[in-house]
């Protein structure tokens, strides 16, 4: 009887190309908030791997009209232009909303359903293997990275019977959903803070409850921007730790995740340090939804600095404002919309200035009401900690079982 992994060695393996149906991009069509419009995907739909109903696109067309470009369940959006880190992020549509146009700015896979479970061709796609294959062709820039059609057709992928594939997809599914309930309950907490904070304060950009409203600038000690420099990530002696667009993406500080080093000078290690309480802005990128994601230093074991992308906004020591309540409030969606809106661009690229930042118009509740929603913020803070640490693990173990599927070991 053979092994397991002699059976794997039997799997034929094939270039994606040959089981998909196609492989295309999406259409270029002016989209927005209108009543009526089709939904039709943007980057931000599956920015959690799944498609996200509450993250799409209007597009102001007649029912009908698109039929080509209307997603059929099966397909598979892969993000081919986007920041390095999501480059080759994926997620299956399964029929909701219905119906859904492909957008631009994602690859739709139509995967042929007599040669592979939709499923499976997922889930190799999220292997390790599989992005260390697509990842060797990407073309990177300054602010996105790309992968062509081309190259992409051309990865390999094992092709174990139908089966074999569904058995495959269905145990790495159940591993999945471990993990994905605890994202659900991170999801909950960070829905609970944003419903304190209206509860608390109302919506930032209407102000019901008529608190003050200060222009950003004021109350600001210094805004900079960060380091040109070019970082590696071989930390070398002298070296300071630089963080950059991936590390505020989430509205925390997480240093850890791709970390890049750079020496400094001394003028500008004094200059560009982060101080707990610093706020930190994404600037510039070709993703309009990165633009002024903020997040707050709290400081560090190692020196920190931060790089051109991010903009560093240090508040006054007298001022009447708390990081993580300026923090909470320009990461209110209403709000950011409106700084959304504000961006400009350049090249390509969505961008927002210190002087543009400055002219930001805050809200300003009493300290002491800043401080009992901190006190909030801290809580569940701990709490997401405890449930990050797990939620390592799990993700841990599915890379393992998943490594273990494509090796013909599970």
């Amino acid at each position: 009887m053979k092994s397991d992994s002699s059976r794997a060695l039997t799997w034929p393996k094939v270039q994606l190309g040959s089981v998909c149906e196609s492989i295309r991009n999406g259409l270029s069509i002016k989209q927005g908030e209108i009543p009526g419009g089709i939904p039709i995907t943007r980057i931000e739909t599956i920015s959690t791997g799944d498609i996200d109903p509450t993250r799409v696109g209007h597009a102001g067309v007649a029912s009908g009209t698109l039929d080509q470009w209307v997603l059929r369940p099966g397909d598979i959006l892969f993000s081919h232009i986007n920041s390095l880190p999501h480059i080759g992020k994926c997620a299956l549509y399964k029929g909701f909303p219905s119906p859904l146009i492909h957008g631009m700015n994602l690859l739709a896979l139509r995967p042929a359903l007599e040669l592979v479970e939709p499923a499976f061709l997922l889930r190799f796609l999220r292997s390790p293997a599989c992005r260390a294959q697509y990842l060797r062709f990407v073309n990177p820039s300054v602010n996105q990275a790309s992968l062509s059609i081309g190259k992409l057709r051309l990865t390999e992928i094992p092709l174990p019977s139908l089966p074999e594939q569904r058995r495959i997809a269905a145990i790495l599914d159940k591993a999945d959903a471990v993990r994905r309930k605890r994202r659900q309950t991170l999801d909950l907490a960070d829905q609970f803070l944003r419903s304190a904070f209206r509860d608390m304060f109302g919506d930032p950009v209407t102000n019901p409850k008529g608190w003050p409203v200060v222009e950003f600038g004021k109350l600001l000690a210094d805004i900079s921007y960060g380091t040109s420099k070019k970082c590696v990530a071989e930390r070398g002696f002298g070296a300071s730790l630089v963080l950059r667009i991936p590390n505020v993406l989430g509205g925390e500080i997480t240093a850890s995740d791709d970390a890049k080093y750079c020496v400094l000078d001394v003028r500008e290690h004094d200059k560009l340090r982060l101080e707990n309480g610093d706020l930190l802005f994404v600037r510039t990128n070709g993703n309009p939804e990165y633009i002024g994601r903020c997040a707050a230093f709290e400081g560090g074991n190692e020196p920190t600095a931060f790089a051109s992308y991010l903009i560093r906004a240090r508040l006054r020591q007298d001022a009447e404002a708390l990081p993580v309540f300026v923090r909470e409030q320009v990461s209110f969606p209403t709000y950011r919309s409106r700084l959304v809106r504000e961006t400009r661009t350049t090249a390509g690229n969505y961008n927002v200035s210190s002087t543009g930042l400055r002219r930001l118009r805050l809200i300003l509740p009493p300290v002491s009401e800043q401080e009992r929603f901190t006190r909030m913020v801290e809580t569940i803070g701990k709490l997401r900690q405890r449930h990050g640490t797990a939620r390592e693990g799990e993700n841990a173990l599915l890379v393992s079982l998943t490594q273990r599927a494509f090796g013909g070991r599970l």
